[in-house]
């Protein structure tokens, strides 16, 4: 999935929830690219540790479900929590240097 269908979908799911006008453009930018940032980091998760090649739904069996073994899925899931420890710790550190 490519950036801008991935924006495209946030800004969407936006107008589903009644988000837009209860955030500042520059909010709803910045939490825009934070969640282009986790996708891609989804995406590569998924790719790198379980094989799966895309996340994009191909409506077609063989494509869309997969056969993995348990310690694929825990080396993924270990690395999405790392990922999210790296990404609150950095958050977290930024906000200190204000």
């Amino acid at each position: 999935m490519n950036e801008n269908k991935m924006i495209k979908d946030i800004v969407l799911d936006y107008c589903e929830l009644d988000l837009l006008g209860q955030e500042s453009l520059d909010e709803m930018s910045w939490r825009i690219k934070q969640l282009v940032k986790v996708q891609a980091k989804v995406r590569e998760i998924a790719s790198k540790y379980l094989s799966v090649e895309t996340l994009d739904v191909q409506n077609s069996d063989d494509k869309d479900f997969h056969d993995l073994a348990v310690w694929d899925i825990e080396r993924a899931l270990i690395a999405a929590f790392e990922a999210g420890v790296d990404r609150t710790t950095t958050q977290y550190d930024k906000a200190l240097s204000y």
